[in-house]
């Protein structure tokens, strides 16, 4: 239950930094995170897999959300 918890809060910090355009390059981000980069593209993914459209914007130099939601969106949208 732990290891959810653990992934739950790093999935709302991914998601804050990208909502404030904060991201900076995929290795600063990892660092941001202190994950190894490969890892933050798998919870990427894992935001991608409910519904998030990330892609990364060279000229904010950060990640960005192309759809205009939340974590909480992607998470608990209705059917």
């Amino acid at each position: 239950m732990y290891k959810f918890i653990e992934v739950l809060q790093k999935l709302e910090r991914i998601d804050n930094f990208i909502r404030l355009e904060n991201t900076g390059s995929p290795n600063e981000f990892a660092q941001k995170l202190d994950i190894s980069r490969s890892t933050m593209y798998q919870y990427l993914n894992v935001l991608k897999f409910f519904g998030a459209e990330i892609k990364y914007c060279k000229c904010s130099e950060s990640f960005i959300y192309l759809n205009t939601s939340s974590l909480s969106n992607f998470l608990f949208k209705k059917s």
